[in-house]
């Protein structure tokens, strides 16, 4: 399995671990709208959201791309 991204070949298992690289990005994001929510008043760092989001956004784009080379569309198919 080769791919663009050189962090795919170092995986483990990379057919399995996708969903958890996912569910985390997506977990940032839900962090990044309570940081938000709450607004606690400067005890949070204002770029803290962005930085969140932008660690959510890198974490789901990866993992989604993993997803499409091992299971999804551009998965090498073997016969």
């Amino acid at each position: 399995m080769v791919g663009v991204a050189p962090t795919v070949n170092r995986w483990k298992t990379p057919e399995t671990t996708w969903l958890q690289v996912v569910v985390f990005g997506l977990a940032c994001l839900v962090l990044t709208r309570i940081i938000r929510w709450m607004d606690t008043g400067g005890v949070v760092p204002e770029p803290a959201g962005l930085l969140v989001a932008l660690i959510g956004f890198l974490a789901l784009m990866n993992g989604l791309y993993v997803w499409l080379i091992t299971n999804g569309p551009l998965a090498d198919e073997e016969e």
